[in-house]
């Protein structure tokens, strides 16, 4: 099951890694006057970006629905490797406390701020200039908390693989006969 988990896992960062080329553009104002960002940004990146998600927004929800069915299969994963695995259960809390917050922050804060630029109203170049950066800055810290996920499962498995070919060796070993 962790191979599949970290493929699952794979394929998310993976989906936020496709968004980060739009939004890493507004990682380099981060903790700068967001008053004066407006001025900074040129409209043109603005109206890409925001097309960009408009784009994504309108797009068959059968995506959507990958997505949730991924998600919940990595929930039920981790939650496994808690109650299953109890010498990795530190480890295993981890991973589930990251990866709970990165799905908390896309549900309830990233995801609201995308569906405003569903509809076809006009948004003011000031509140749009504010949720795009909202909106990227949200997605780094889900790359990043996903990121973490990842390198601890990849770590449990790399430590998992050790020990089994430490105890294959042991066996190895046991089974020669030794010559006198």
């Amino acid at each position: 099951m962790a191979i599949l988990q970290n493929v699952l896992l794979g394929f998310l960062a993976g989906h936020f890694t496709l968004q980060a080329r739009v939004e890493s553009m507004w990682w380099s104002h981060f903790g700068s006057d967001l008053s004066a960002l407006k001025s900074r940004v040129p409209s043109s990146v603005r109206f890409t970006a925001e097309s960009f998600y408009r784009q994504l927004l309108e797009a068959p929800p059968n995506f959507d629905y990958a997505l949730i069915a991924i998600t919940v299969t990595v929930f039920l994963s981790l939650i496994g490797g808690i109650v299953k695995r109890p010498e990795k259960r530190f480890l295993s809390i981890v991973s589930f406390i990251t990866f709970t917050a990165a799905a908390v922050i896309e549900i309830f804060y990233a995801r609201p701020i995308m569906n405003s630029f569903r509809s076809k109203s006009y948004m003011k170049p000031e509140v749009q200039t504010m949720s795009l950066y909202q909106v990227s800055m949200l997605h780094a810290g889900v790359l990043a908390l996903l990121a973490i996920t990842a390198l601890v499962q990849v770590s449990m498995v790399e430590a998992d693989e050790e020990e089994l070919e430490k105890a294959k060796a042991a066996a190895k070993s046991a089974k020669k006969p030794k010559k006198e």
